[in-house]
């Protein structure tokens, strides 16, 4: 059992916090001591649980520099060669349901569902948000499902813009690049565990086809398809005229595309 040892040159000796270097997904539970590295001096920090294993050893580790736009002051990212961190190691205490993806090395980690599109009599494209949301009440005193909570609005935000530019990759023709796809799939996994995409890809676990399904697993890609096919073939058995793709997202609304849902 191991997790990521995080270099800090300059850093004080005791280090409670990460968000400073722009590495908050580490987590608040840190442990830390003073290193020499060939870097300089500095800190080694890690979280709690691995202490045990907070020490620098060149010859039996891996170390990389984080580049600037992973982390906002100067930063190295180490681990174990014969004990890299695992799916386990990482995960967070709390995570959202959703489904697991296998990744290169054949180990399966737990993508969480954002929303899930579901099926209705109305002649319009309906989801459901899958991440916790507070109550509210709509103007007529109905109580509704209101926003996403504050511990997950930044990441809901982040994801409904991306799936509403794959939704218009699919009526307009604009697409996300494919670096924008594969990097998004970080966020996704950084739900339930205490990794980045950087840390993803320097493990060797991540590629294109894997960080795609993760992507259109959160954002139930597959359902907004299944439920375009379904209102075409209504459409066209009855004459009546549907929508090619969907609205964009409502983030202060987000359980239904255009309005609120009641409980």
């Amino acid at each position: 059992m191991s997790g990521f040892i995080y270099f800090l040159p300059g850093a004080p000796a005791c280090v409670s916090n990460l968000t400073p270097w722009g590495l908050s997904h580490v987590g608040a539970s840190l442990s830390s001591r003073q290193a020499m590295l060939p870097h300089g001096n500095g800190t080694l920090v890690c979280q709690s649980k691995f202490s045990g294993k907070l020490e620098y050893k060149p010859g039996e580790q891996t170390w990389v520099q984080i580049p600037d736009r992973f982390a906002s002051k100067p930063a190295w990212l180490g681990w174990w060669n014969d004990d890299p961190p695992t799916e386990d190691d990482l995960r967070r205490k709390k995570t959202l349901p959703g489904n697991e993806v296998q990744l290169i090395d054949n180990t399966k980690w737990l993508v969480p569902r954002l929303r899930k599109y579901i099926d209705s009599d109305q002649m319009q494209l309906i989801y459901r948000t899958e991440v916790p949301t507070r109550l509210d009440y709509d103007s007529g005193g109905i109580l509704t499902i209101g926003e996403v909570i504050p511990e997950y609005s930044a990441i809901w935000k982040q994801a409904m813009a991306v799936a509403d530019a794959l939704i218009g990759a699919a009526k307009d023709g604009e697409d996300l690049t494919e670096v924008e796809l594969i990097e998004f799939a970080g966020p996704l996994l950084g739900i339930n565990y205490h990794v980045s995409i950087f840390e993803l890809v320097k493990l060797g676990i991540l590629g294109h086809e894997e960080s795609r399904e993760i992507v259109r697993f959160a954002l139930d890609m597959k359902g907004f398809e299944e439920r375009i096919k379904n209102l075409l073939s209504r459409s066209q058995s009855t004459g009546t005229n549907t929508p090619s793709g969907s609205e964009p997202s409502n983030t202060d609304s987000p359980a239904v595309t255009d309005q609120p849902s009641p409980i």
